[in-house]
């Protein structure tokens, strides 16, 4: 499982563009979510 903080990860989910793993991120962090909109 990701250790990492839920910011870190949203990062690297826009870094390498991968839609899956934002998803995934939003769903534990609802909040990370909103920044991203």
């Amino acid at each position: 499982m990701h250790r990492h903080p839920p910011v870190v990860e949203v990062t690297l989910s826009f870094r390498h563009g991968s839609m899956p793993v934002g998803v995934r991120i939003g769903k534990k962090a609802p909040e990370v979510r909103r920044r991203e909109s």
